[in-house]
């Protein structure tokens, strides 16, 4: 990744976003930014953190109407904010809560660079989901988006790289920031056959390493064909065919909208997540264990992704189902 980027808070077409009259005393959100960056990322914490700071000031600024630390710092008009987002543009609290938590790593070095006499965003409330409400996919619908992704209407190189892509996120349930980042050496042969090697995407995030099944080498191999006959020359292991590039996460996005909308079901990243980490405690695997798989540094955000109606019943049905046999 493009340090450089990170430095950039708004692309130069929408800096007039930031040009607009303050508050008497207010100070602008992007006052200390590229500094923030460069000590932030001097200490050896993560860019993606940085890239996710900056992706969540860049969507209040593009639609809402703060922009001065001083209305951000304000927890009342921060909460307010927050919740006519989620009203209005139907965002759920696990979205508000990642963005509250990406504002407070800006907030918190401003505060402790003293330019700020107090963080406050820790007086936001936080909304919590209602139980059975998080999204799991279902088998099901795992098959069915895998068949039209097949049928759809697309050059055989998207068509590859798209199967290839879902494939990968189904047997891995890989965070999407950790697949776009990924490139071709990624995936090596060794006398057991492909293996793949994430790099966990959280700051502690260790390296997980996945011996891939016969069905997805042979996808693999399509796909390194299909590159080849679109001459595609970049590195990354997800490229774009129009700009022979990486495959950014805005065009991963795109993707599963567009399969939303075809299969008139909601089909994202975390629901495939959820729904491998619910297949493998289905099949008896330890919740330490699925967490080492999934990338979580702790057994208790594992259970989360879980459907919470396996959790419920687990020990119940694991009786149960002794004493019927």
């Amino acid at each position: 990744m493009n340090t450089e980027t990170l430095k950039i808070l708004l692309p130069p077409e929408e800096l007039d976003l930031l040009m607009v009259e303050l508050k008497p005393n207010h100070t602008p959100i992007s006052a200390h930014w590229v500094e923030f960056v460069e000590k932030y990322l001097r200490t050896g914490k993560s860019e993606d953190t940085v890239k996710s700071v900056r992706d969540a000031i860049r969507m209040f600024l593009r639609t809402t109407t703060l922009r001065s630390i001083e209305e951000f710092n304000s927890a009342k008009i921060l909460e307010d904010t927050l919740y006519e987002l989620k009203d209005h543009r139907g965002l759920t609290f696990t979205t508000m809560n990642t963005y509250l938590k990406n504002l407070k790593t800006y907030f918190l070095w401003m505060e402790r660079m003293d330019y700020i006499p107090s963080n406050n965003l820790g007086k936001v409330s936080k909304g919590t989901e209602k139980r059975g409400t998080v999204r799991v996919c279902s088998l099901e619908l795992i098959q069915r988006t895998r068949g039209h992704i097949i049928v759809k209407a697309q050059n055989e190189f998207e068509r590859t790289r798209n199967l290839f892509f879902f494939e990968l996120i189904c047997f891995t349930g890989a965070r999407p920031i950790e697949l776009e980042r990924l490139n071709l050496n990624a995936i090596r042969k060794t006398s057991g056959g492909l293996k793949l090697c994430i790099e966990g995407a959280k700051q502690k995030g260790a390296n997980r390493y996945y011996r891939l099944p016969k069905r997805i080498e042979e996808l693999w191999e399509r796909y390194l064909q299909k590159r080849h006959a679109v001459n595609i020359r970049d590195d990354s292991l997800f490229s774009s065919n129009t700009q022979k590039s990486r495959w950014t996460r805005k065009g991963m996005t795109r993707f599963f909208t567009h399969l939303s909308r075809d299969l008139g079901e909601k089909v994202n990243p975390y629901a495939i997540r959820r729904f491998v980490a619910t297949q493998l405690y289905e099949k008896g695997m330890p919740v330490d264990r699925i967490a080492g798989y999934m990338g979580h540094t702790r057994p208790d955000t594992t259970l989360k992704y879980i459907e919470e109606s396996c959790v419920r019943t687990k020990e119940g049905t694991d009786v149960m189902g002794t004493i019927l046999e």
